[in-house]
């Protein structure tokens, strides 16, 4: 009997904290969209520039013997890299 008062504690904090979180998280004034619109040459440039990295990063872990903790990070970050650079490059278009 005692375990469950417990559980109903810690479930209505965690209930409480996550619904903070979200409730944070999707605030509408926090989100501006009108800030970068995209558009079609936006989205091709996009998966493009990812598949030239990726492809990369694939190709280096072909042809050398790179482990595959380094190979995964260096996939992760060369999709955020290409990413960052076609946005920040297209920002103000």
């Amino acid at each position: 009997k005692v375990n469950r008062v417990y559980e109903k504690i810690i479930n209505q904090n965690a209930h409480s904290s996550n619904s903070r979180l979200l409730l944070l998280l999707l605030c509408p004034s926090l989100v501006n969209s009108y800030i970068m619109p995209l558009n079609w040459k936006k989205v091709f440039l996009l998966i493009f520039w990812m598949g030239v990295a990726s492809g990369t990063v694939i190709l280096l872990d072909y042809l050398l013997p790179i482990p595959d903790e380094i190979s995964g990070v260096l996939y992760f970050l060369s999709i955020g890299i290409a990413v960052s650079t076609v946005l920040n490059y297209y920002q103000k278009t």
